[in-house]
């Protein structure tokens, strides 16, 4: 067993996180610390993300907001890394995002499968994910 400040490295490639909040910035400090690239992006330019030195930033989608445009841009930034990038999610409007984009994405990024989009429409909607755990006997607060 590694300690924690020990870890192998898996993926020493590139990744880029969406959602600078706090959350995200944990994200791109965790991955930067065992040696992977990290690109930030988040349309709110004042996240404490976009100050981190340890967060790139790629000038034409760092503060683009979910769309068509963010979609071009990341697949644009992907064909120009040498490896193919991880896509992590921070926050849930870049879920959703994601779950639109996922066919387009997929083909550039790597993807956890919890990201497509019949996933996650289930873990976004409070009542669907609610009727699903009760569906699987998952315990849930009464």
């Amino acid at each position: 067993m590694h300690p924690p400040d020990q870890l192998p490295v898996k993926y020493p490639g590139t990744a880029v996180v969406l959602d600078m909040s706090p959350t995200g910035l944990t994200v791109a400090r965790s991955l930067s610390a065992h040696g992977v690239t990290v690109y930030g992006v988040d349309e709110r330019t004042w996240e404490v993300g976009h100050f981190s030195k340890t967060v790139r930033s790629d000038r034409a989608i760092q503060y683009e907001g979910p769309g068509s445009s963010l979609a071009d841009g990341l697949v644009r930034l992907a064909i120009q890394l040498r490896e193919r990038p991880v896509l992590f999610v921070a926050g849930d409007k870049y879920l959703e995002f994601v779950a639109e984009y996922y066919s387009t994405l997929k083909e550039v990024y790597v993807l956890t499968e919890s990201m497509r989009p019949e996933a996650l429409t289930v873990l976004l909607d409070k009542r669907q994910f609610y009727e699903k755990c009760r569906s699987l006997n998952v315990p849930l607060p009464q």
